[in-house]
């Protein structure tokens, strides 16, 4: 099995293709493929419908020009899945697969977050790469309001004896996974499992209410997978939100099973 990478003017450095070489092996690793596969990294959004799309013939366009590597791989990553589930598990490439809630687009968007989280830790030697030589602010430290707030809430309202530091470790051994729809369906602390699929005016409204990121830019990001995953804290049998309710307004909005980090205390 053979790889042909294409750059010719995608904007991608040579630097940044030692990068993607390595992330193409570690991906064969991962869910090796059976048949050649071509990459191509162009700067035309046209060619590929939004970041990134596989086609017939074992081909994949990925859109780099303007994004952190980071994001190029992790595009390169969802639609390599794409591929593997036509090559390796009988996915018929004739017939047009839901892009939004289906199976193979919910495995996808699994996996390609999982493959990127592994790859970023086992290759420190290539952060500045991924990142761009950006200083990167991982989630948690982005979140660390929402954990003084939930921790003063259940220390308060419901007796619950926990730290910020209880919150923040049982995020970082928490794994990524779809939310389960029975999960969703008692979650505390927002409005998501009261919208439809449709409803994004309510969405706006959430969103508005609570000074959020505009809905309509975040259902582009939850399309592509591109977004920090909400974060639920498990303890007994009870679910609570601690970030991410606009999140998960919009993708039920869209119809879609999100990403979330599922930490237990």
């Amino acid at each position: 099995m053979k790889v042909c990478i294409k750059i010719a003017k995608s904007g991608v450095s040579q630097e940044q293709v030692e990068v993607i070489s390595s992330f193409v092996k570690f991906l064969q690793s991962q869910l090796p493929l059976s048949s050649d596969v071509e990459i191509k990294f162009i700067d035309d959004q046209n060619q590929t419908g939004t970041t990134g799309v596989r086609m017939s013939g074992s081909k994949i366009n990925v859109l780099a020009k303007g994004r952190m590597l980071i994001d190029i791989l992790r595009t390169l990553s969802h639609e390599w899945v794409h591929e593997y589930q036509t090559q390796e598990m009988g996915v018929d490439e004739k017939e047009k697969i839901q892009d939004i809630g289906g199976p193979e687009e919910n495995m996808s968007n699994v996996l390609s977050g999982i493959f990127i989280k592994k790859f970023d830790k086992q290759n420190p030697d290539f952060k500045d790469r991924l990142y761009e030589g950006k200083k990167e602010e991982s989630q948690l430290d982005k979140e660390m309001d929402e954990f003084q707030r939930v921790v003063q809430d259940l220390s308060r309202d419901e007796g619950i004896d926990i730290s910020v530091i209880d919150v923040i470790r049982a995020f970082r051994n928490a794994e990524e996974t779809l939310l389960p729809a029975e999960v969703w369906g008692k979650l505390e602390n927002t409005e998501s499992n009261q919208i439809k699929k449709g409803e994004m005016d309510k969405v706006k409204e959430i969103a508005k209410r609570y000074r959020k990121s505009n809905p309509i830019k975040l259902a582009k990001k939850l399309i592509r997978g591109e977004y920090d995953r909400p974060l639920i804290l498990k303890f007994g049998d009870r679910y609570h939100l601690v970030a991410g309710n606009t999140r998960l307004s919009t993708a039920a909005a869209l119809g879609m099973t999100p990403i979330v980090l599922i930490g237990e205390i």
